[in-house]
C-alpha cells in the first residue's frame, strides 16, 4: 500500500517554511502567556531548568 491519500493524489510534504512557521506561532503564544503570568503575578519560572542554562552557561 502507497503512502498516496484517498483521492490518489501524493501526501502534501510539510516545507521547511510551514514548520519554521508552526515553531515561531508556538513560541508567540508561550511568550504571549508568560507576559500574562507575569504581569498577574502567577508566573512561577523553572528553578531546575534556568540552574541548568546557568551551568552551560558558565562552562562556555
Amino acid at each position: 500500500m502507497s503512502s498516496d491519500s484517498c483521492s490518489g493524489q501524493p501526501k502534501r510534504k510539510w516545507s521547511l517554511t510551514s514548520t519554521t512557521l508552526g515553531w515561531l506561532a508556538d513560541r508567540v503564544r508561550r511568550a504571549q502567556q508568560i507576559k500574562s503570568e507575569v504581569e498577574k503575578g502567577t508566573y512561577k519560572p523553572n528553578s531546575e531548568m534556568i540552574a541548568k542554562a546557568i551551568v552551560n552557561e558558565e562552562s562556555k
